[in-house]
């Protein structure tokens, strides 16, 4: 991800990477109860570009199509933002079939290739695991809080053995399936976190030449490249991005001992609630050397100024609006947010992912 077209192609060469430039029609043919006079939004990545393309279609009695061309099976997105529904799918050319799951209420029911069928087969099991983490959750930072630390860290034991047992899942998956895209999908989707993307470029090896030419692959291999270029003890890669005003601001325009380089967005929950403790951990700092530059995935511009107002970031904020398509985080390998990374006054990357009183505590330290 962090280098497009004439860097994808030299990675596929040193890899002996080839692509098959064909492209192939697809159609998905809707047809879903309660659905009525709304958009229907299809997201998936294109193959020669890498770039994520968004199709629409207007859905009348239930009734929508969407056509489109792919050279390989894709994940896709289907979503309905009015009746706030949405299915993540895999689908190849030919047709594809979407409709109400009776068994399901609030469900799609997917039917298509084999690529569909082995998807739908991971996701049964996978998505157990993430609503048995669901239902820790308020155990572990929610109103179940019972205030004693050995039950809690219990839930949390448990939450981490939930995350080790889905891993273990995946890899057994990949294992089974080769030949399928969709477990070149899984690699890089499931495999692309700091902790396991070792694993996942390894895992590599195991599927048939022909999946390992896939765009998911060459992403997971991208990937490793920018983490190599972005971990501690790095040199932090330079960039600049136009701040609230438009002008072009980056690394290199921050003065201070240390800076703290905070990735987010204004749709981030979980971001929005690190704010407050950023804010209070520069007044603390500040004279100390310490400052933060932040860059937004956001997309909507008045949305991005609007929460910064709101959570009176007074530092230097840029943004590049092309939401995870951001330059600066795929250089910087940015999988989620909230991400940051704390920079001495050399520009070498000293941290990473310093949340909450761990900030406070790193910066004491320094």
């Amino acid at each position: 991800m962090l280098f497009r077209y004439t860097a994808i192609f030299t990675i596929l060469i040193l890899f002996g990477f080839s692509i098959n430039l064909y492209a192939s029609d697809f159609t998905i043919h809707g047809n879903i109860k309660g659905i009525n006079k709304e958009w229907a939004y299809f997201e998936y990545l294109d193959d020669e570009t890498n770039r994520q393309l968004t199709d629409s279609a207007f859905v009348s009695g239930g009734k929508f199509t969407l056509t489109g061309h792919i050279q390989t099976p894709t994940f896709g997105i289907l979503y309905f933002p009015v009746s706030d529904i949405q299915e993540f799918f895999f689908f190849e050319p030919g047709s594809t079939f979407i409709s109400e799951d009776t068994s399901k209420p609030g469900h799609l029911l997917v039917i298509g290739s084999k690529s569909t069928e082995i998807f739908s087969e991971y996701r049964q099991k996978a998505d157990s695991f993430k609503r048995y983490r669901s239902a820790l959750m308020p155990f572990i930072s929610g109103n179940k809080v019972t205030g004693d630390s050995a039950v809690q860290a219990q839930y949390m034991a448990n939450y981490y053995i939930s995350l080790s047992d889905e891993e273990n899942f995946t890899e057994q998956f990949v294992r089974k399936h080769p030949d399928s895209y969709v477990c070149a999908y899984l690699l890089f989707f499931e495999f692309s976190g700091e902790n396991n993307m070792n694993k996942g470029v390894a895992l590599l090896n195991i599927l048939s030449p022909q999946i390992q030419q896939s765009k998911y692959c060459r992403q997971l291999l991208q990937r490793q490249m920018a983490f190599k270029q972005s971990a501690t003890g790095m040199p932090a890669p330079k960039f600049s991005e136009p701040d609230t005003s438009g002008k072009m601001l980056g690394l290199s325009d921050v003065k201070g001992e240390y800076i703290l380089l905070d990735f987010w967005a204004s749709w981030c929950g979980p971001c929005r609630r690190e704010n407050p403790g950023l804010v209070k951990a520069r007044q603390k700092f500040h004279a100390k050397g310490f400052e933060i530059i932040s860059v937004s995935l956001d997309e909507n511009r008045q949305h991005w100024l609007n929460a910064i107002n709101k959570d009176e970031l007074s530092w230097i904020n840029v943004c590049g609006f092309k939401g995870w398509e951001d330059e600066v985080a795929k250089l910087y390998a940015v999988s989620g947010i909230p991400t940051n990374f704390l920079i001495d006054k050399n520009g070498t990357i000293i941290a990473r992912n310093l949340m909450g009183a761990g900030l406070d505590y790193a910066l004491e330290k320094l």
